[in-house]
């Protein structure tokens, strides 16, 4: 697993209930979907990957906390979606990641949250390889 592994747990009360999270930020050359050994594969794009996890559902993962695999997304598709975010507009848009399961459903606020970590974590990566304190 790829120490650039980054995490973030997070309640969603989309549907009146907080519902836990996991978001995992995947960059080039970490593992997708670290599960069973012939699923696994190495991320090869610059785009980096979201995957939402339900910590509360055990799934077979390398990472237990993490829990069943929900949905995964490009960060570009995401941020692409949140129309206005990146000008500094909340646009509070929310994302259902299974369409049927309401437990599956990330608030706009919870978004907003997710995307600013996802874009801070990209920027601390990238100062960290250039060797910059």
């Amino acid at each position: 697993m790829n120490e650039n592994v980054k995490l973030y747990t997070f309640e969603s009360v989309s549907t009146g209930q907080p519902v836990p999270f996991v978001a995992r930020l995947v960059v080039r050359g970490d593992t997708l979907n670290p599960g069973p050994r012939r699923t696994q594969f190495a991320h090869d794009k610059d785009d980096p990957i979201l995957e939402f996890y339900d910590p509360r559902n055990p799934g077979p993962t390398e990472i237990p906390k993490l829990g069943f695999r929900v949905a995964e997304y490009y960060l570009t598709t995401l941020l692409g979606m949140e129309s206005g975010w990146a000008s500094g507009r909340q646009a509070r848009i929310g994302l259902d990641l299974r369409m049927g399961d309401n437990d599956y459903k990330i608030d706009g606020a919870s978004m907003d949250k997710i995307l600013h970590w996802a874009v801070l974590t990209l920027a601390q990566l990238a100062v960290a390889s250039k060797g910059i304190k």
